[in-house]
């Protein structure tokens, strides 16, 4: 009996950590290469200014899609709860709106990773493309289950490779705050757009609440960390790449480290 209970509560840990990874996973993609670039244009002070409040705006509402979701019966999307709750109409703009945002957001992760893959392996970033889409979509298609043990597994990779990159930079002789561009009021609002885009990841709300199973009281917690984990990487990694590239900063951060 104590070692059923003892593996189910595993299980849950598990599954908590897994549904954390996905909405981090979900978070934290193409997006965030792009972020130091338009920091730079703007000005340091800036940016983190708006990495925090756009960061903790994007908390906030991640947290009433999670408060809907709880309060709904029955299994939905996004597109789902817009039909329930504001109507038709509601739904067919929802629908319209993901499917911009979510193959824009396909494209512009396939073209920045291809980028990436391309300049560390030194191949032609067209089959760089295709390589990245073929795992990716044979991952999608081992169903929820896979996702969850991929997203796992890459996104603890992910979080250690940015702090590590983060504390070597940071210690490194080349890292100089003389690197970070001056910022003023005029500018503030250029980097607005692409740190809006990086946040995005709302659609894995409805998932990571089916990963939980029966523990829904752990979803808040798990939309907590899963949204303020990706606030301060950004926050890292846009103070480490400025302090080390500055100006000669490209528009795929990767490509100039």
């Amino acid at each position: 009996m104590a070692q059923a209970k003892s593996k189910k509560i595993g299980n849950s840990n598990i599954h908590f950590l897994g549904a954390i990874a996905t909405l981090i996973g979900m978070i934290i993609g193409a997006g965030v290469f792009g972020i130091p670039y338009v920091v730079n244009k703007a000005g340091v002070v800036n940016g983190i200014i708006l990495i925090i409040v756009i960061g903790l705006a994007i908390l906030i509402l991640n947290l009433y899609i999670g408060e809907i979701i709880l309060r709904t019966k029955g299994k939905h999307g996004l597109i789902g709860y817009a039909d329930i709750y504001l109507g038709s109409t509601a739904k067919k703009i929802m629908l319209f709106s993901m499917m911009i945002s979510l193959y824009g957001a396909l494209t512009a992760y396939i073209i920045g990773e291809s980028q990436i893959i391309s300049t560390v392996f030194n191949i032609s970033q067209f089959y760089a493309g295709i390589i990245f889409f073929v795992v990716m979509a044979l991952i999608v298609h081992f169903g929820l289950e896979a996702i969850e043990k991929s997203e796992l597994i890459l996104s603890i990779i992910f979080i250690v490779l940015f702090i590590t990159l983060g504390v070597i930079a940071l210690y490194s002789s080349k890292f100089s705050t003389l690197n970070f561009a001056s910022s003023s009021w005029s500018t503030l609002l250029i980097p607005y757009g692409v740190i809006l885009f990086a946040y995005g990841g709302m659609e894995a709300i409805p998932t990571i609440n089916e990963e939980l199973g029966e523990r829904k009281d752990l979803l808040k917690k798990a939309i907590l960390f899963g949204s303020i984990i990706p606030i301060g990487i950004y926050l890292l990694f846009t103070i480490s790449v400025l302090g080390i590239t500055g100006n000669s900063i490209t528009e795929v951060a990767s490509i100039a480290l």
